[in-house]
């Protein structure tokens, strides 16, 4: 480790069906230009066999870790990924996690980037969805939250307009988790989770649990990351090829 420069864990969740993007997607990491000797690179797996985590460490040499989550929903076994991410991060002595998903793509700067911004949560915005429903990720504040100190639901929040990227770090709601910094003492007591019966992604009760606890969020709006999304998340998301998302 070098003298003075914090130790970063990158740590990417993951499962076979992202396995379309997973050469390009560690290319991508192994240009990161922050010192190799200062961060950690470990892919979380969940998928339905420990077969595919063997063939990341095999083919690629990264260590992959792999759980059973089978029996749980989606949901649940999304967030007792990013919890066992964090847990990871804190139980390593980390003082950030780059909280980085698989078919997602920042810059080789990102980490400098964002460390720079001298904040504890910041992220990089990316396209949510695809086509005719494509979009930015970050949700805003509006004046009626702004106002209510004691809860905010994500849910109601509209999402950014094109002038709030104007290329400083401005404050958000969310800007999911697909490429945040997290400074491991500000997220310490912030567990990923799920709530039973409710169909929430654990991001959301993440930032709904940042907020109640007085933690800000940022985004980085100098910046955007390419997102390399192949699912079929919505009807019309067959109107533009996902290698011209952004």
């Amino acid at each position: 480790m070098e003298r003075g420069i914090p130790k970063i864990l990158v740590a990417t969740p993951t499962y076979e069906g992202k396995n379309y993007c997973l050469t390009q997607f560690i290319a991508n990491v192994a240009s990161f230009t922050f010192p190799k000797s200062c961060y950690d690179f470990v892919i979380f797996d969940n998928s339905r066999t420990p077969d595919n985590a063997k063939y990341i460490n095999k083919t690629f040499g990264i260590k992959c870790v792999w759980r059973d989550y089978s029996g749980m929903s989606v949901i649940q076994k999304l967030a007792q990924t990013h919890e066992e991410i964090r847990q990871y991060a804190l139980n390593n002595g980390y003082d950030f996690l780059l909280h980085l998903e698989s078919d997602v793509f920042p810059q080789e700067d990102v980490i400098e980037q964002l460390l720079w911004t001298r904040k504890a949560i910041v992220g990089v915005p990316y396209q949510l969805f695809g086509g005719g429903q494509r979009r930015v990720v970050t949700q805003g504040w509006s004046d009626t939250e702004l106002k209510n100190d004691f809860y905010v639901s994500c849910l109601d929040l509209s999402f950014i307009q094109h002038w709030f990227f104007d290329g400083t770090i401005r404050r958000c709601t969310t800007n999911g988790i697909g490429c945040t910094l997290m400074h491991t003492k500000a997220i310490a007591n912030i567990p990923f989770r799920y709530v039973e019966g409710d169909d929430s992604a654990p991001d959301t009760w993440f930032t709904r649990d940042l907020i109640s606890n007085n933690i800000p969020y940022y985004v980085h709006t100098g910046m955007i990351a390419f997102h390399y999304n192949m699912e079929d998340w919505l009807e019309y998301a067959n109107l533009i090829k996902y290698d011209k998302n952004e």
